[in-house]
């Protein structure tokens, strides 16, 4: 083999190798893309299904009569046996919320899903603040918003306040 053409041979293999590598990374970025979308959906599977978990619970008589009278009178009329029943609920509530937030600022969750959950929260959030089981009532210890971080607190207030 002379020198010319073993030049040749090397700068093909170049040049496939090349073409090799820019493949793989197109193949890397649709199967990227393509986990993505699945890590989305599953996401929001999930979310969705401890929400639908979380309503089927509030079947309940006694929580159904926690609930009615709290929204009434607001949520110090209760008995502490019905403080108990109403919070525990909505404190499960609070913490699938808070999961959601997690999951849509980490990417987990794309915006359409997040709305979804984001509508419903200031929504939750309007009624627990006019029935008075925010963090500034008589269960402050147990509010609503105790349980969660402060990182999503000021996400709440600043998001459903608007």
């Amino acid at each position: 083999m002379d020198d010319t053409r073993l030049r040749r041979l090397a700068l093909l293999a170049e040049v496939i190798s090349a073409a090799v590598v820019v493949i793989s990374i197109a193949f890397l970025v649709a199967e990227t893309r393509n986990n993505t979308k699945a890590i989305h959906v599953q996401t929001h599977l999930d979310l969705t299904s401890e929400l639908n978990q979380w309503r089927e619970q509030l079947n309940d008589e006694e929580y159904l009569s926690a609930r009615e009278k709290a929204e009434a009178n607001g949520v110090a009329s209760l008995s502490w046996d019905e403080q108990n029943q109403y919070m525990s609920r909505h404190l499960s509530l609070w913490s699938i919320y808070e999961s959601a937030f997690f999951a849509y600022r980490n990417g987990a969750l794309d915006e359409n899903g997040w709305e979804r959950f984001s509508s419903s929260m200031c929504r939750n959030y309007a009624v627990a603040a006019r029935i008075g089981s925010l963090e500034n009532d008589l269960l402050a210890a147990r509010g609503l918003l105790s349980v969660v971080t402060q990182e999503f607190r000021t996400y709440i207030a600043e998001h459903c306040s608007k």
